[in-house]
């Protein structure tokens, strides 16, 4: 059950703030598929010699960091701070990530699981005063 929000927000206030929350998870889901992407031998041999692979990797746990922070902020506002826990440790393995070298492959860079987009879903589904329905993210068709 989500706690109260430290001030009162109308009800658009607070769906876009559930509606911001989902569109992070989003962006995480697109940078694990980036990711993730299969690259053809010579350009993955050509990336790792020159660098490149290294820097797509920090830009982007970088852009996964600042997208946990947003997750947390807005969570906080709206009152659902029920799994804080988990969104501080996301962030704090992107952080240690950050701060030591950087691995030799894609599959160690650690990425919050995309479970909790449930959670917004569910937080849209009971909305602030449960009368609005909910909506689809953007990744889903709808």
């Amino acid at each position: 059950m989500p706690n109260k929000p430290t001030t009162p927000l109308t009800d658009s206030e607070y769906f876009e703030k559930v509606a911001t929350i989902d569109a992070c998870y989003f962006m995480i889901s697109q940078a694990q598929a980036e990711l993730n992407k299969k690259q053809a031998p010579l350009i993955a041999a050509i990336d790792s010699a020159t660098g490149y692979e290294r820097h797509r990797i920090r830009s982007i746990a970088r852009s996964v960091k600042g997208f946990i922070r947003q997750i947390i902020a807005l969570k906080k506002e709206i009152g659902f701070t029920d799994d804080e826990a988990h969104d501080q440790e996301a962030l704090n393995s992107i952080n240690a990530f950050l701060t030591t070298t950087l691995p030799q492959s894609i599959s160690q860079v650690p990425l919050p699981p995309l479970a909790d987009r449930q959670i917004s879903r569910e937080l849209q589904r009971k909305g602030k005063a449960g009368t609005a329905p909910a909506q689809s993210s953007p990744g889903e068709g709808g």
